[in-house]
């Protein structure tokens, strides 16, 4: 009912606020629903030039790392292009290019930031590979990326670059955290890091001797950045 308020074509503020109640209610019924908190996002972000990126984005922040999907951050990056965070909206849209890149949109949406962020040669390419993959999908140019080609190559200077990979320092490091929960019969669960209070995933084949850790239990462990967001590579269990 709420994302039909949304989605109607004669919306009106009332309808957003109306829908914007109910999401409030299924969030709080359903706290560890990822699309509850996402779809209380988009309707915090409807219309962003009217709408309120701030709310939306502390929405969003409620899925775990773990759980960003692509489209959850793809709305985290809109966000922070309302609010004039390029680079920040940039990164976002370089994660979620890196696990669905056949999507125009995702390349669409990080041209832009990159525009914003005046790097011509980077806006092109993203623009370019944009426009390829709405032709691969819909079987014709992207007039939209067509023209903002044009656009920047007229207005924009070239040499500035941003690189968005992650350093290799960054990619495993230890923490210490507390396992927040662990399902025994699927053999995983998830640790609660002491330092930035992030949930990492990890799976009992990566804990020492394979010992079964309870909720609670304090853990030294390998951080790494997957394709799903934070997991730990090597557990220590540090006590029973």
């Amino acid at each position: 009912m709420a994302r039909a308020l949304l989605d109607k074509p004669s919306r009106i503020p009332g309808d957003v606020e109306e829908a914007v109640k109910l999401l409030q209610e299924s969030v709080a019924i359903e706290p560890n629903d990822a699309d509850n908190w996402y779809r209380l996002g988009y309707a915090f972000s409807a219309s962003l030039e009217k709408g309120d990126p701030d709310q939306a984005l502390k929405a969003y922040e409620q899925v775990p790392e773990h759980r960003r999907v692509p489209y959850i951050l793809h709305g985290m990056a809109q966000c922070h292009m309302a609010k004039g965070e390029a680079m920040k909206a940039a990164k976002k849209l370089y994660q979620a290019m890196k696990r669905e890149p056949k999507k125009f949109y995702h390349q669409w949406d990080f041209a832009l930031a990159l525009i914003a962020l005046e790097t011509k040669d980077q806006a092109i390419e993203a623009l370019e590979r944009a426009n390829q993959l709405f032709g691969e999908e819909h079987g014709k140019n992207y007039q939209k990326a067509i023209a903002k080609l044009e656009e920047v190559r007229a207005t924009l200077a070239p040499g500035r670059h941003v690189s968005f990979d992650v350093p290799p320092s960054a990619v495993a490091e230890i923490r210490f955290g507390s396992v927040s929960n662990y399902n025994t019969e699927r053999g995983f669960g998830f640790i609660r890091d002491e330092a930035d209070d992030t949930n990492v995933f990890f799976h009992i084949t990566r804990v020492q001797k394979r010992v079964t850790p309870k909720t609670g239990t304090r853990t030294k462990y390998v951080r790494e950045v997957g394709e799903k967001g934070f997991q730990a590579a090597k557990v220590w269990l540090l006590e029973n």
